[in-house]
């Protein structure tokens, strides 16, 4: 019989399991305070990431929401050596401060010619409090029905600059208006059969400030225009009449030179997705028969 033992040796001991949790916590201001909770010894480095772009270090963090944000994702990784693995996990927090902004709604309502509707845009750009936005909706019913914005703004005066771009000859939408509401019983409306195109609406939120409608402030033809400008996804194009021969050829260049967007243009106002580009300022370059005109277009997102 043979007997065999060990000293010092002992069983091999188990492998480890690693796990990574987040613990939240919101404070009277209505930050967070998250914690990645793990039971790891070794000494490991957080990394937080949130869906606005931001980037924090550390096993514990204090997020304070971007102003105008409803909800946001927040996620911790890290390397855990004695398990091999890469760890992440992700939470969502709601923006609990009840001061942090105002519900805003800016609705189209009405009903009109279906053929007004027909290729037109909704270009609206936002100023004021901090906020530099833009976008823009279709409201051709054969891309769906598009009611309006909703937007979260905190207290302050602003002007919401919109642009209406349709077919060649649009003059207005009869029947239609656009009404803004601050949700404090203020409202503003807008008669779309008065409107050639391009207004604004100075409003304020939780301020007072004088409600008014005006010209937006479109820039001046000098040949080739872009608007909104900056802009976000997408922007629009003109071409003074007098230099459109029929088509226009154009292209989009980044800082470097690069092409990054080409197209030819059947009528002198037509619309640039800049969907998916980086944010910086590019070069608009549009030929119409011995007609070549430049553009600076700064997109932001």
């Amino acid at each position: 019989q043979v007997i065999s033992f060990g000293v010092g040796g002992g069983c091999d001991p188990e492998p480890e399991e690693c796990e990574l949790e987040i613990e939240a916590g919101q404070e009277a201001d209505g930050s967070w305070t998250l914690t990645a909770v793990t039971a790891s010894s070794e000494d490991v480095g957080f990394i937080w990431t949130m869906s606005d772009g931001s980037v924090l270090n550390g096993a514990t963090v204090n997020y304070t929401f971007v102003s105008g944000t409803s909800f946001e994702t927040a996620c911790v990784s890290a390397v855990f050596p004695e398990c091999g693995e890469v760890l992440v996990a992700c939470i969502d927090l709601e923006n609990g401060a009840d001061e942090g902004c105002e519900a805003v709604e800016v609705m189209i309502e009405g009903e009109t010619f279906v053929e007004l509707l027909e290729d037109l845009d909704w270009a609206w750009s936002l100023l004021g409090g901090g906020f530099e936005w833009s976008g823009s909706l279709s409201l051709d019913p054969a891309d769906g029905n598009a009611d309006g914005l909703e937007l979260c703004l905190p207290p302050g005066c602003y002007a919401l600059s919109m642009e209406f771009s349709g077919l060649p000859g649009f003059q207005g939408l009869p029947g239609m208006t656009v009404t803004l509401n601050t949700g404090e019983g203020e409202e503003v409306e807008v008669d779309l059969t008065l409107i050639d195109g391009a207004f604004d609406v100075e409003f304020g939120v939780l301020t007072d400030c004088e409600s008014a409608i005006g010209e937006a402030s479109v820039p001046e033809l000098k040949g080739l225009s872009v608007f909104p400008n900056p802009a976000g996804d997408v922007t629009f194009v003109q071409l003074d009449g007098g230099l459109f021969d029929g088509k226009a050829d154009w292209m989009l260049a980044d800082g470097m030179g690069r092409i990054v967007r080409s197209g030819t243009a059947d009528a002198p106002l037509w619309k640039l997705s800049l969907e998916g580009l980086s944010p910086g300022g590019y070069v608009l370059h549009v030929e119409s028969g011995v007609h070549g005109l430049d553009q600076r277009v700064m997109v932001t997102h």
